[in-house]
């Protein structure tokens, strides 16, 4: 006498098929939950860093497009620029002519 009895044959191959496709049920859903994660973060990534490319864009705009750096278009201080070159150098200003007048950098605020 063994203390147990045997299962019927149905029933062992019906809890077979039900472990089976748990687990493959449970593997999809993992692997579809990870991907999502990826996606998130990758979009996240993707913001940031579109985020900085824009900012860094407006240093050169900045140091270009300045009336205190360029009295002159930059296509017409051509003259002025290779002087300054050259050794000849001048203050730029407008404003103040004992001093030059530089953007240095761009400093962020507020970034979410």
């Amino acid at each position: 006498h063994q203390g147990s009895k045997d299962w019927p044959t149905w029933l062992l191959v019906s809890s077979s098929l039900l472990t089976y496709a748990l687990y493959l049920t449970a593997n999809v859903l993992l692997v579809n939950l990870l991907i999502a994660m990826l996606n998130d973060t990758y979009l996240k990534t993707k913001e940031e860093a579109k985020h900085d490319w824009n900012f860094y864009r407006v240093q050169p705009v900045l140091e270009f497009a300045s009336p205190e750096i360029h009295v002159l278009p930059p296509p017409f201080d051509l003259p002025l620029s290779s002087l300054a070159l050259w050794g000849r150098r001048r203050p730029v200003s407008r404003r103040d002519k004992n001093c030059f007048c530089t953007v240095e950098s761009v400093v962020p605020t507020g970034i979410n």
